[in-house]
């Protein structure tokens, strides 16, 4: 599906894209997400849990970029979170953190999550960037706790642009 035509966002840099991002996160039914071109413009303070096995994908030559309002303090349990979620792929986006706000103790925030307490199958990260976080960002945490299993997983092209990275796959519980 086309998050244009479909839900109706505006990759336009400034309209804000957070209720468009609620009701794909919210009602996609494990569909894929078809970003063209533009910048999707989020405001501050927002989570986007997954109804389903959503994937958010960029389509066609030019940037795909996601960015944050600047200062914003995401959520420790991620912008984008997957809970027991098989199959998810990211794919040919960037994401913008835009200058997270100070944080209170702890990582700023992870703007992807992909976390389990299950079995799930993938996910798919690829050429997926994220950009403009300040130091210590987690900008990826995919983790199998308290006897979940992540199999097939696969990351290539995770292009970042931190102070200082911290890259989490993490095997809990097993």
């Amino acid at each position: 599906m086309n998050v244009v035509s479909a839900f109706g966002a505006h990759p336009d840099g400034t309209t804000d894209n957070a209720s468009v991002f609620a009701m794909i996160f919210g009602n996609a039914n494990g569909d894929t997400m078809f970003f063209a071109p533009g910048v999707y413009r989020l405001s501050c303070d927002h989570a986007y849990s997954a109804s389903s096995s959503i994937s958010l994908v960029g389509i066609r030559q030019g940037q795909r970029l996601i960015r944050f309002d600047t200062g914003c303090n995401l959520p420790y349990g991620g912008a984008f979170l997957w809970t027991n979620k098989s199959r998810v792929q990211l794919r040919n986006l960037t994401i913008d953190l835009n200058s997270l706000g100070t944080p209170s103790g702890g990582p700023l925030g992870i703007p992807i999550y992909i976390y389990s307490t299950s079995s799930i199958l993938g996910p798919l990260i690829d050429n997926v960037g994220i950009i403009n976080g300040l130091s210590p960002t987690w900008e990826l945490a995919i983790i199998a706790q308290s006897g979940g299993l992540i199999t097939n997983g696969v990351v290539t092209k995770l292009l970042k642009s931190l102070a200082s990275v911290l890259f989490t796959l993490i095997a809990k519980g097993k």
